[in-house]
C-alpha cells in the first residue's frame, strides 16, 4: 500500500470510533507474535469501510475527548494478561491520541497453549460533583489482545510403551498418543467453519479457538481475498496469523 495513505486510513479509521464519555481508541485487534525466551511488540490490524486493510505497530492508541488532562489507570485480564508488560497509568492531554507501550513477554520454559487472549483496559479514575452530595463516574475502554506464540510446539502426552517378550524375539509398540478428554472448539482457517470437538485432538490444519473464535472469520476472509484474489497483502496476513 501506498505509505502516503496509510497515516489517512488510520486518521479515517480513528474517526470513524465514536469516543464514549471521553474516552476513545484506535481500532483494530491488537496482535503479538512472540517466541519463548522472548519479548514482543504488538501490531494493531484492521481495515476500513472501503476495503483497504492496514497494520500499525508503534503502540496502543488512546485518546481523552475532554478538555483537561487527565490521568488513566492501565490493567489487563485473559489468559494472556500475565505475559503483556505496560505502563500502570499515562497521563492523556485533552483530545490528543497518546500511544502507550505494550510488549508481551513469554519465558523460556513455557509450556501452555500456542494462542492466547486477552484484554487491555485504559480507566478514568472516580470523579465527584455537586453540593450536598457525590456523583462517582468511572470511564474506560477495553482493547482484545491476541498473543500467538510463535516457534513453538505444545507438548504431546503419549502413552508408556509397551513390550511384549516372545521366547526368541522382542517387540516393542509404537507409542499411542492420547487425546485429553476435554471439549476442544477450533476453526478452519481456509473456510471459517468452526466446530467443536470432544477431545483435544483436532483435524490438520484446523487451529484451536480463543475466545469467541474471532480469527476464524479474519482468517477466512484474508484466505479469499489473498489466495483466491491474488492479493498479496491478504496472503502474507494468512501466512502469518493463520497457519
Amino acid at each position: 500500500m501506498n505509505k502516503k495513505i496509510i497515516p489517512l486510513l488510520l486518521a479515517l479509521t480513528l474517526l470513524a470510533i465514536p469516543v464514549a464519555q471521553g474516552l476513545g481508541e484506535l481500532a483494530g485487534l491488537y496482535i503479538f507474535n512472540v517466541s519463548p525466551g522472548q519479548t514482543a511488540t504488538g501490531c494493531l490490524v484492521g481495515s476500513t469501510s472501503y476495503g483497504y486493510s492496514w497494520s500499525y505497530c508503534n503502540g496502543w492508541g488512546i485518546m481523552s475527548n475532554e478538555n483537561q488532562t487527565i490521568t488513566v489507570t492501565i490493567s489487563a485480564e485473559g489468559e494472556g494478561a500475565k505475559y503483556l508488560n505496560y505502563p500502570s497509568s499515562v497521563v492523556l492531554p485533552p483530545k490528543k491520541l497518546v500511544y502507550v507501550n505494550v510488549t508481551a513477554t513469554i519465558p523460556s520454559d513455557y509450556s501452555r497453549n500456542k494462542t492466547m487472549n486477552a484484554t487491555l483496559y485504559a480507566t478514568q479514575g472516580c470523579t465527584s460533583s455537586g453540593s450536598g452530595y457525590s456523583i462517582c463516574f468511572s470511564l474506560r475502554v477495553a482493547k482484545k489482545v491476541f498473543i500467538n506464540v510463535t516457534n513453538y510446539e505444545p507438548p504431546v502426552i503419549n502413552a508408556i510403551p509397551t513390550t511384549t517378550t516372545i521366547p526368541t524375539t522382542t517387540t516393542t509398540t509404537t507409542p499411542a498418543k492420547i487425546c485429553a478428554q476435554v471439549i476442544t472448539k477450533a476453526f478452519n482457517p481456509i473456510t471459517g467453519e468452526v466446530k467443536t470437538f470432544p477431545t483435544a485432538c483436532i483435524p490438520d490444519g484446523w487451529k484451536v479457538c480463543t475466545g469467541t473464535c474471532y480469527m476464524a472469520r479474519y482468517c477466512h476472509n484474508w484466505y479469499e481475498q489473498g489466495y483466491l484474489n491474488n492479493r498479496i497483502t491478504y496472503q502474507k496476513y494468512f501466512e502469518r496469523y493463520c497457519k
